[in-house]
């Protein structure tokens, strides 16, 4: 804005404001920030982003490519389902002086993404940086972040993480969940945002051998796929408010190398198994399984599909599903009519291809870790 200009947006109420400023796309609001102060705060204004958050519910993709750069795709492609897409570049600030270790080591991992903020955590095979490097919650939209204070224990490797939101106190919580193998029991530390120090759930704690590093938060609860000490997988859930476990028996799958992916599907949890290759049909079959309480049932979706080798389910997007291939290769998958369109990345400014080697679906927000109570 020029000086001498007349700002309109300052002489309106400040709800009407709002319903403007929410109508933009996620990208140009967080630019309109720098306009002037007035702008500024009524961008970062909490009320706002729950406001936009509400109204908005936007899928967007960012991913790490092979040379560990962060890259984000306006999330306006996939809601024209374009097969051409361009990426941008993500700084984030103090992340590489956080996660610093020699390149030939595993650095950080992705815990999850609740509300628009993506949470990392050092690497579980990164003996190097692990008991100096601490977790990192950032706004990718915003560029906000915050680091959270280490544990007392933050020299004990975790065999999983999560990240998730205590819809019903309005608070977010990160978990390190440890395992002693010698006693054959599990201990969980729990940081709730605000506070200043990282205390230990004891509550009804399963003994867990081994997690897979994904998880998913629905329902106020975190869930992930895990291994008991005679290798029998189950699903873990996390309840966020009352801090109290509980495990979920699956079907007759096997070990763990072999139960899939867990993702939210049309507001369900569900477990999708990646079944044998058919050499008659040469057809990669997907069985998904609807999780009921206690219980796991077969879902009624049986899809089958052309694919050389397995694949990682991300999200659902209208009646199509976003697909990451174990290459790097992303995709709309249409459910209904068995279709795959691969998608095309491209450097924004170098306008060279990009291929992924860390992806990150998340719902693209206005929320900064700064307004969550701990600075």
């Amino acid at each position: 804005m020029k000086l001498g200009e007349i700002d309109v947006v300052s002489k309106l109420p400040l709800d009407v404001v709002f319903d403007i400023f929410a109508r933009l796309p996620l990208k140009t609001i967080s630019q309109c920030r720098w306009v002037c102060k007035r702008w500024y705060d009524v961008v970062l204004h909490p009320r706002f982003a729950q406001v936009h958050f509400a109204s908005n519910r936007l899928q967007c993709f960012a991913f790490r490519d092979r040379y560990r750069k962060f890259y984000m795709i306006d999330n306006e492609c996939f809601d024209n389902f374009e097969t051409q897409v361009r990426a941008y570049n993500l700084e984030f600030n103090e992340f590489k002086e956080n996660f610093k270790a020699p390149r030939f080591v595993k650095q950080y991992e992705v815990v999850g993404s609740v509300n628009g903020l993506i949470c990392f955590a050092p690497a579980r095979e990164n003996i190097y940086q692990t008991s100096k490097s601490r977790y990192y919650i950032c706004n990718p939209i915003t560029g906000y972040y915050l680091m959270l204070p280490k544990s007392p224990k933050n020299h004990i490797r975790p065999i999983a993480s999560g990240f998730g939101f205590d819809s019903l106190n309005n608070v977010y919580k990160v978990l390190r969940i440890l395992s002693d193998s010698s006693e054959n029991v599990s201990e969980v530390e729990v940081y709730t945002f605000g506070s200043d120090c990282w205390r230990v759930v004891a509550l009804n704690v399963p003994y867990i051998s081994d997690m897979n590093l994904s998880n998913v938060h629905v329902n106020n609860c975190l869930y992930w796929v895990a291994c008991t000490s005679i290798e029998i997988a189950i699903i873990v859930s996390f309840n966020m408010a009352t801090e109290e476990f509980s495990t979920i028996q699956l079907p007759n799958i096997g070990k763990m190398s072999r139960t899939g992916t867990l993702i939210v599907l049309r507001k369900q949890l569900c477990l999708i198994i990646d079944g044998l290759f058919d050499i008659e049909t040469e057809m990669w079959e997907m069985k998904f399984y609807r999780i009921l309480g206690s219980l796991a049932e077969e879902y009624v979706i049986q899809a089958k599909f052309v694919w050389e080798k397995g694949y990682k389910m991300m999200e659902l997007i209208d009646s199509k599903l976003l697909l990451l291939y174990l290459n790097g290769l992303l995709g709309y998958f249409d459910s209904e009519k068995m279709i795959f369109n691969s998608i095309q990345i491209r450097n924004r400014k170098r306008n060279s291809e990009l291929k992924i080697d860390i992806p990150i679906l998340f719902m693209g927000s206005l929320f900064s870790p700064s307004n969550l109570g701990y600075h």
